[in-house]
């Protein structure tokens, strides 16, 4: 078993652990939960300062640029983070997302900047980049996430 397929398993009995908690109509909505191991990602162009949403409306399904169809995961669609992982890289071009390797060091702005998923207007996860940045891995393994 890989250490992808023990996290998923591990997330797994957490979340029937939890709906034993939950009301009785909730657990019957969750009896249908359907669950499938998988990976959601985004590469995006940014200049670092102020505000940058890296998902945007206007992003559309493109493989190796992203699986997200818009800014929004579709309905009844959920996920739980279980890692996280930020690469970077440069190019002089616009729309080469999809073609760059993510290897260079953080320019230091990225570095001290604070990383914050939401969901409507709260806050989920906030922590700084810094805390999940990996400067000597460009590997996509699970060791290497945060």
């Amino acid at each position: 078993m890989t250490k992808s397929q023990e996290r998923f398993n591990a997330a797994v009995q957490k979340l029937q652990r939890k709906t034993s908690e939950l009301p009785a109509s909730s657990q019957a909505k969750m009896q249908n939960l359907k669950l499938r191991d998988g990976m959601v990602y985004v590469r995006t162009e940014f200049s670092p300062g102020g505000k940058i949403p890296l998902l945007l409306a206007t992003v559309n399904k493109e493989v190796g640029v992203s699986n997200f169809d818009g800014n929004k995961l579709e309905d009844y669609r959920n996920f739980i983070i279980e890692s996280l992982k930020i690469g970077y890289s440069a190019h002089a071009d616009s729309g080469k997302e999809n073609v760059l390797e993510y290897t260079s060091g953080l320019p230091v702005a990225v570095k001290n900047a604070h990383l914050i998923i939401s969901q409507g207007n709260v806050a989920l996860i906030s922590l700084p980049v810094s805390a999940i940045y990996n400067p000597y891995s460009n590997a996509i393994r699970l060791e290497d996430h945060y």
